[in-house]
């Protein structure tokens, strides 16, 4: 073995609150590289770059891990380490209903090239060098829920990584490897059932992606044209807003929180005070839900806003420490939505964290609050705020997201080609026709993936979400088919 990675999802901290800085990673790095290469200088050594999809545009200020890494390490990197997490869901009450929630989930497939578009800049201006490979050590739709069902084992979750694959496979992005987090079993398996427990093994929708490519996919990536109907999304759960033409990302790099001092109210468990522009938390020993320090402002609808502050502990018993948290109101006061900071534990520094959301059409306002959740233990010590600051931003909205979306390749002798088209449309079935660039096809086979909806699952029917099979009509030099609602074709055609 001589890949190895230098730490997992560093850029977040360890689970506990424990976090090191971006600059400290980087110097870290740089010393285990060199001592590795010493021992095997064929050792190659990955960097994590990051977690999920931070805003790499421009290198500021949502980027506060990916640059001041890079900046450390220049050209001295064998490979970056990505985890791609897309949508983040973890609504147990069924809110928006499958079809929304899928619509904006099946968005996430060009924005995802574009980080990586971006991501590919970022390692040219920051190392000089364009053949870093990227390695994807982890991936999946981020469905952390139960209800109503565990959307990370449904029909529309399984579109949601063929899209990934499909972008993975793109030459120019230069990824090395992607592995799908997880085959089997636990929290995340493709498949679900012990052998040794003598378990019927079901094959959940998300496993048969990986079987239609492995069965119908060749070795010789080709480019693909498409022309398909188009949809609007608003967005939500990390995936940005897409329709018309959309537009072009712009921060104003000004504050706009109002002054003045945090609205406190009491909380059993709790002592604070805010004392020459510092908010002093004192937890007495109570497992608590803090929020109970408030700012508000006024908002605009489908309006970026950066939070940036700081913290600082001294905590005892606490798991996971304390964050920032930022939310969308809506007219009567309602949460429309809310985004959290990193969280910080054990600290004797100040460290700065952000958070940053983007606005519903209902939102009227903003809550800004300190917060520590309950974890089923007690906490004792203090937690320090100070620094807090908003920025608005014109997020960026996609172009409006194209119905189909297509991977194609052919075989090595150039008389079998594939493709692997994904039906976005949620509702409705798609009579699509293909043509081969000039080729003659002689015959052509098609194997669906489909369901009942994008919320279907094999939990309780494992013959709930199948692959079914069937032939494809040719006329003249191109082969029709129709696309189920909801659905992942692989089509094979032979040509002369």
């Amino acid at each position: 073995m001589i890949w190895f990675e230098y730490g997992n999802e560093t850029d977040h901290g360890d689970h506990f609150g424990n976090k090191i800085t971006a600059a400290e990673y980087g110097r870290r790095y740089l010393e285990y590289r060199q001592a590795m290469k010493a021992v095997d200088p064929r050792i190659k050594l990955g960097v994590v770059l990051a977690t999920l999809f931070p805003n790499l545009e421009s290198c500021a200020p949502l980027a506060a891990w990916p640059c001041p890494v890079l900046e450390v390490t220049g050209a001295n990197v064998d490979f970056v380490i990505h985890h791609s997490y897309l949508p983040g869901y973890g609504r147990n009450d069924g809110e928006p209903e499958a079809k929304e929630l899928f619509r904006i989930a099946l968005a996430g497939g060009d924005q995802i090239q574009e980080y990586y578009d971006d991501m590919r800049r970022l390692l040219r201006d920051k190392t000089g060098r364009d053949d870093i490979l990227i390695a994807i050590t982890e991936y999946n739709g981020h469905f952390v829920q139960q209800q109503p069902v565990p959307y990370r084992h449904c029909l529309g979750n399984a579109l949601v990584i063929a899209d990934m694959l499909r972008v993975f496979c793109n030459p120019a992005n230069k990824i090395a490897m992607a592995n799908f987090w997880l085959f089997a079993n636990e929290y995340w398996g493709a498949v679900k059932g012990y052998v040794h427990k003598n378990d019927v093994l079901v094959k959940r929708p998300q496993y048969y992606v990986f079987e239609l490519y492995a069965q119908h996919f060749g070795r010789e990536l080709l480019a693909v044209k498409i022309d398909s109907p188009t949809y609007n999304t608003p967005g939500g759960y990390g995936v940005k807003p897409a329709g018309g033409t959309g537009q072009q990302f712009r921060e104003f790099a000004v504050d706009i929180l109002p002054d003045g001092p945090w609205k406190l109210s009491d909380l059993p468990g709790v002592e604070h005070k805010e004392k020459d522009g510092i908010l002093e938390v004192e937890f007495t020993g109570q497992d608590v839900d803090y929020r109970h320090a408030q700012k508000y402002m006024q908002a605009e609808p489908i309006m970026g806003y950066h939070l940036i502050g700081q913290i600082k502990t001294e905590l005892e018993g606490d798991g996971e420490g304390v964050c920032y948290e930022m939310s969308a109101l809506g007219l009567d006061g309602t949460v429309i939505g809310s985004i959290c900071s990193i969280k910080i534990g054990q600290t004797t520094d100040w460290t700065e964290v952000e958070a940053h959301i983007v606005t519903s059409q209902d939102t009227k306002r903003l809550r800004i609050c300190p917060r520590r959740g309950v974890q089923k233990k007690p906490v004792k010590g203090k937690a320090y705020f100070r620094n807090v600051r908003i920025q608005k931003y014109l997020p960026r909205i996609f172009p409006a997201v194209s119905f189909i979306s297509a991977n194609a390749s052919q075989s090595e002798d150039g008389r079998n080609y594939y493709l692997m088209i994904i039906n976005k449309n949620l509702d409705q079935p798609i009579d699509t026709t293909i043509s081969l660039a000039g080729l003659q096809p002689t015959h052509a086979r098609a194997w669906m993936l489909t369901g009942p909806g994008p919320e279907a699952t094999n939990e309780t029917n494992s013959d709930n979400v199948k692959i079914r099979e069937k032939v494809g009509r040719i006329t003249k030099d191109k082969v029709t088919i129709t696309l189920p609602p909801c659905s992942l074709t692989a089509l094979e055609v032979d040509s002369r």
